[in-house]
């Protein structure tokens, strides 16, 4: 399985944006259904840029999985660019709650006090 893990996915802020999309046919391409994305997601983006689709088993247990025991939503589709790649799409206000935590895993004892 090869997964993306950006920003950018689904959502155009960026120049990585294009270097995803232009990559994207090429890349499902070569790994078919074992290739997708990660993304954040944002309501105004997946207007135009996203299509829920019906997950597989597997997605959909990584699905339940978030939702039940990381109490994380996370939306699954299609992102609409050349190959259609598989995305998941992170809900951030769902998340919030995981931020502290998602820090001090990433920094550690670095981090300054307020820095939260």
């Amino acid at each position: 399985y090869q997964r993306r893990v950006r920003g950018e996915v689904a959502r155009k802020v960026g120049g990585i944006y294009t270097v995803l999309t232009s990559k994207a046919p090429t890349t499902v391409e070569e790994w078919g259904e074992r290739y997708a994305c990660v993304g954040v997601y944002d309501t105004i983006s997946a207007m135009q840029e996203f299509e829920p689709i019906k997950p597989s088993t597997l997605s959909e247990q990584i699905l339940n999985n978030m939702e039940t025991k990381h109490n994380i939503k996370v939306h699954f589709g299609r992102w609409l660019v050349k190959g259609y790649p598989r995305v998941f799409l992170l809900d951030l206000t769902s998340s919030k709650h995981k931020l502290a935590e998602w820090r001090y895993d990433l920094m550690g004892d670095s981090q300054r006090p307020g820095d939260i």
